[in-house]
């Protein structure tokens, strides 16, 4: 039922938690110009020399996003390893009487505590790490992650093995997704199937296969995602009929609350709804009326 290359929960409790961070993801406050090695955010972080961060892209190709480290800061100026190679716009646009803030998103990428596919089985093969939750609350079932990266995750050519992965667990109000970063992954972001009442929030992924945030068949609903970041989503043949034109996010119920969340690059879509008379897959249920 697990497949292998992973961290596997049925009816037990699971906890990963690192160190807090007061900001996960947040914006430029100035744009960023070709060859310069510094930026600036719109927030105070608490993110450190050493760690790694991106930058989106602000033009039309989601790939001129940046991966970089820092090396060091001062005053609220950030310098990196090595110049930046696109620019990145930061401004606030005046139409009429209405002020429309363009910024490119900023995130961090590096946690205190790193969940990784081994080199040798996953490069190449996209074949990665992942972390699946099985069971039902009732029987003591609860996942509660939060402050920690995962990188080389999800297994691309086999539905059902992604980076962080509530199955069929129902309602799950102890249960929680915060502030996690997924990046490099062949495989989604985090997937809900069959679940009601999990919070997913102040996440961000980058560079990731099919849908990020997957809501996934039209039975659930009552979740709360907030705050989170998914950057360059790209599409992928060999999971679902829809990878093929991703989205960042993926609702399959419109009861489920998306509040406060960005898509910064896809190579189709940012958020997609799909709903249909009835749920499909699994969990299908003809009492359950999505659309």
């Amino acid at each position: 039922m697990f497949g292998n290359k992973l961290i596997g929960v049925m009816n037990g409790k699971l906890d990963i938690h690192g160190t807090p961070r007061n900001v996960t993801w947040t914006y430029l406050s100035q744009s960023v110009n070709v060859g310069e090695i510094t930026f600036q955010l719109l927030d105070y972080t608490d993110w450190q020399v050493g760690e790694d961060i991106v930058i989106a892209s602000t033009s039309f190709e989601m790939d001129e996003a940046e991966q970089r480290k820092i090396t060091a800061i001062s005053n609220g100026v950030y310098t990196v390893d090595r110049p930046f190679k696109y620019f990145h716009y930061s401004n606030v646009e005046t139409y009429g009487n209405f002020k429309f803030p363009m910024r490119a998103e900023v995130a961090l990428l590096s946690r205190n505590i790193l969940y990784k596919g081994a080199d040798e089985d996953s490069l190449g093969s996209n074949y990665g790490a992942h972390i699946m939750i099985l069971g039902s609350e009732k029987a003591g079932t609860v996942g509660r992650f939060s402050y920690f990266e995962l990188t080389q995750v999800g297994q691309g050519s086999i539905v059902g093995r992604y980076p962080i992965h509530f199955h069929k667990c129902g309602d799950v109000p102890l249960s929680f997704v915060k502030g996690v970063a997924v990046h490099n992954s062949f495989a989604r972001l985090v997937t809900l199937h069959g679940i009601r009442f999990l919070k997913v929030t102040k996440n961000v992924g980058y560079d990731i296969f099919g849908h990020n945030y997957f809501i996934e068949d039209g039975s659930e609903s009552k979740n709360f995602l907030e705050d989170n970041l998914s950057m360059n989503a790209k599409m992928v043949w060999t999971l679902t009929n829809t990878d093929v034109s991703v989205a960042n996010y993926w609702c399959t119920n419109p009861d489920n609350i998306l509040r406060n969340n960005n898509a910064a690059g896809s190579e189709f879509y940012g958020f997609w709804y799909e709903l249909h008379p009835n749920p499909e897959g699994p969990t299908s249920d003809p009492s359950i009326c999505p659309d």
